[in-house]
Formats: structure tokens, sequence, C-alpha cells
């Protein structure tokens, strides 16, 4: 995971907190990290380690797997914890990344953001969020982490 600035650290505090919520997320992670450098979509402009993480994560949550950051701080665990790691279920989750990711280039531009905080897609730039950029060269434009507010 990225270490940054201070708000970055504390976002990635959350981060492992939400890939410690189910034992399938880290290795869905590990899976959908080789499917990238063995296609040569990391790097060059097209969205690094952390941006591709940050997307398995907003897949899972999307898959109810994961809870939204909002659910994690309020104490909720995900519908469909899971206590084992099945391969077959990996490689099916793997798949199911596989297919999100290419209904989301089908978007049109601009596309649509993610917010972890409530497992949305943030159609608009949310005031006071920290925006990762990506080129449009077959990755997500941006991915928005929404600053936390009570």
């Amino acid at each position: 995971l990225y270490h940054g600035d201070v708000t970055t650290g504390v976002f990635d505090v959350l981060l492992r907190r939400l890939l410690d919520a189910d034992v399938r997320a880290r290795p869905l992670v590990r899976h959908v990290k080789q499917w990238v450098r063995s296609r040569s979509f990391a790097g060059r402009g097209l969205g690094g380690s952390y941006h591709w993480t940050l997307l398995s994560v907003f897949f899972l949550q999307r898959r109810k797997v994961l809870p939204t950051l909002h659910d994690l701080l309020e104490g909720a665990s995900s519908t469909a914890a899971a206590s084992v790691v099945d391969s077959r279920e990996i490689s099916s989750l793997l798949k199911g990344f596989v297919d999100f990711y290419l209904e989301y280039l089908r978007k049109p531009f601009p596309r649509p953001g993610i917010r972890l905080w409530d497992g949305s897609f943030d159609l608009g730039q949310a005031s006071g969020a920290a925006t990762l950029s990506a080129t449009s060269l077959g990755s997500p434009e941006h991915l928005l982490i929404e600053e936390l507010h009570s």
C-alpha cells in the first residue's frame, strides 16, 4: 500500500481495515495486480498498484463482500464474510472484477469516480475530495477518496 502524508496514512489504515474485513479481499487484490501486470496496464499513466487496490476494494464493496468505509467505521461487517479462502471463489471474483472493469470502460467520458465511503459511483467531483489521476488510455481517469465528515 502507499504511504504518503498524514492524511494518506490515515486512509491507509482504513484501507487495511477494509482489506481485513474479509479473507478474500487480499488474495483478490493480489490476483488483480498480477492480471494488470500480465497485460501491461500498470505504469505509464495507467494507474499504479494503489489505484488497482482501490478499484478492487470498490468492486468488493459493490458485491457486498466488503463493507463501505461508513459501515466499517460504524462497526458493521460485510454481509458475505468468509472465513476460508477458496481458490475457485477467488478465480470467480477475479472474473467478476474483469467483467466489472470492462463494463466500467464502456461508460462514456467523463467516467464516474468511485466512493469507498458508501460504495457508490460519483458522477461529479465532490468538494474537498482528493483525486488520483490517470490518463484515459483504458483506465478510470479518476478515483475519488472522499474526505470523512462527521
